[in-house]
Parts: C-alpha cells; sequence; structure tokens
C-alpha cells in the first residue's frame, strides 16, 4: 500500500468506520428480540447501513493493502465511481424486499467512499 498521507487518511478513516459499524451490529445482535422481534426488525435500518458499510469498507481496505505500492487514491475512486454507477443504473429488483434494502445500502456506502476520497483528491 501506498503511504502518502492522504492514503494513509483514507485507511485510517476506513477502520475507525469498520470499528464504529462493528459496534453497531453487535449492539443490535445482542439487542435483538429485548423488547420483541419485531419492534427489533422494525427499527432495524441502521443495521442494514452498518452491514453494508462495514462489508465495502473491509473490501476496500483489503483491495488497497493486497495491491500494495500499486494501489492509489484515484485507483479506488475509479472503482467506487464503478460501483455506483453500476449499482445506480441497475437497481436490484429482488422479491425479496431483504435483498433491495442492502442493495441500497450497498449503493450509499459506495457513495459514501467515493465522496470520502473525492475530498482527499482534490
Amino acid at each position: 500500500m501506498t503511504k502518502d498521507a492522504k492514503t494513509t487518511e483514507f485507511v485510517d478513516w476506513l477502520r475507525k468506520r469498520i470499528k464504529e459499524d462493528d459496534e453497531i451490529l453487535n449492539r443490535f445482535k445482542n439487542g435483538l428480540g429485548a423488547e420483541s422481534f419485531a419492534l427489533s426488525f422494525e427499527r432495524s435500518d441502521f443495521a442494514f447501513s452498518a452491514a453494508a458499510r462495514l462489508e465495502v469498507y473491509a473490501r476496500t481496505v483489503e483491495a488497497l493493502c493486497a495491491h500494495g505500492s500499486k494501489a492509489t487514491l484515484q485507483s479506488v475512486r475509479d472503482y467506487a465511481l464503478r460501483e455506483v454507477l453500476n449499482k445506480a443504473e441497475s437497481p436490484r429488483r429482488s422479491s425479496s424486499p431483504t435483498s433491495n434494502i442492502m442493495a441500497q445500502a450497498s449503493l450509499a456506502a459506495w457513495a459514501g467512499v467515493l465522496q470520502y476520497v473525492d475530498s482527499l483528491i482534490k
């Protein structure tokens, strides 16, 4: 992985958010059914978002580490932009509402990566 300051800042940002989203999911898991299962699932939209971000951020860190010095913020930006465009142009239309919610959350997570990387590149 490149060791420039902006790439390091980006990886630190990702790792911080991975930790935060992992904590969110653990709280959800531990509180599941505390009041009632129906109520837990009714209020679970934040868990979908956290799970999607966790997946996207972890994949991004893994890719940066795997590609070593070839990894650049521009390559991350290009990949994130492709993900955003593909997911926006061909939204999932599953008969499973849960699958559709996760697809939307994944799109939002990739858009968040794109926005953050853009702020670093400028």
